[in-house]
């Protein structure tokens, strides 16, 4: 079967982000684009955002994992920060993530309860070249939008976060201050 994928890049997305996401959505429709490569899923007893499927993918030469996460907590989230550690056959291991975040301006969530998101974590060029390479793939941190937060967050996502909202309060403070004294 051949499938013919047409996606567009707006304004801010990466050409990356844009295959992976046709790579994901070829894996929904049962697409041979995926490579034998187990990944497993640490435990998420306690976690409140649980990994539902997670694929290794190679579309081209950068490997990914490609991720469905489904949130089971009663509150809504506005971020998540997944990572992914390879363990090699031969070689030195790696440890991979990635962020996602609701839009900051617009007051929507990234995921309502019981809702669902999809995403990869990039691993990079040669990452997880063998099928002997083991992915292992957690939930690293949670950010609510009622402000609290769960998980080890070893990559430090939340420092991210607020990095980015403190960035986007400067931006839209300094943008109204910019139309106040634009010539009517």
């Amino acid at each position: 079967m051949r499938i013919l994928a047409v996606g567009f890049i707006t304004k801010g997305e990466s050409l990356m982000k844009l295959t992976h996401m046709m790579v994901l959505a070829m894996m929904i429709a049962n697409c041979s684009v995926l490579l034998s490569q187990n990944v497993s899923v640490q435990s998420q007893d306690a976690c409140p955002v649980q990994i539902v499927r997670a694929q290794f993918s190679k579309p081209g030469q950068e490997s990914a994992v490609l991720l469905v996460a489904r949130n089971a907590s009663a509150k809504a989230v506005d971020a998540i920060g997944f990572k992914a550690g390879v363990t090699r056959s031969s070689g030195p291991n790696s440890t991979f993530g990635t962020l996602i975040t609701s839009p900051l301006a617009n007051g929507k969530h990234l995921i309502e309860p019981k809702g669902t998101v999809s995403d990869s974590i990039p691993l990079g060029w040669s990452s997880a070249d063998s099928e002997q390479d083991s992915i292992s793939v957690a939930v690293d941190y949670v950010l609510f939008s009622d402000g609290t937060h769960w998980g080890a967050d070893t990559l430090k996502y939340s420092k991210t976060v607020s990095d980015m909202r403190t960035g986007a309060l400067l931006y839209q403070k300094q943008l109204s201050q910019a139309n106040s004294e634009a010539p009517k």
